[in-house]
């Protein structure tokens, strides 16, 4: 169920879709950096079919899309860092409350 909203967000919405992945890994029991580091997984299976989906409509704006990219790329390899140091800390448990907070604002920005 986490999955497919997850790949409908991808596909429809632009959106990166691990809101929901996490969500259903924190929810199955997953400690931070597990779901964490999952969710990454599934994300990258995600951003291929997302990317190949969308490359053969051409409808790919490379001037935004390419910087964008790149930062994330840094986001992608710095987040692993911080998110051990963060769950081996007693910090964990607020991470996941700031985590359910921001995916409900998300959503709230979404639909309006």
């Amino acid at each position: 169920m986490y999955g497919i909203l997850s790949g409908l967000m991808v596909g429809i919405a632009g959106l990166s879709g691990g809101g929901p992945v996490l969500a259903g890994l924190l929810i199955m029991g997953l400690d931070m950096f597990q779901a964490v580091a999952t969710s990454s997984y599934v994300l990258v299976g995600l951003s291929v079919i997302g990317a190949g989906m969308h490359l053969t409509g051409g409808q790919v704006d490379w001037q935004l899309g390419l910087p964008l990219m790149i930062g994330a790329a840094v986001g992608a390899l710095i987040a692993p860092l911080l998110v051990k140091k963060v769950s081996s800390t007693s910090h964990s448990g607020a991470v996941k409350w700031v985590m359910a907070l921001l995916l409900v604002l998300m959503g709230i920005n979404t639909i309006r």
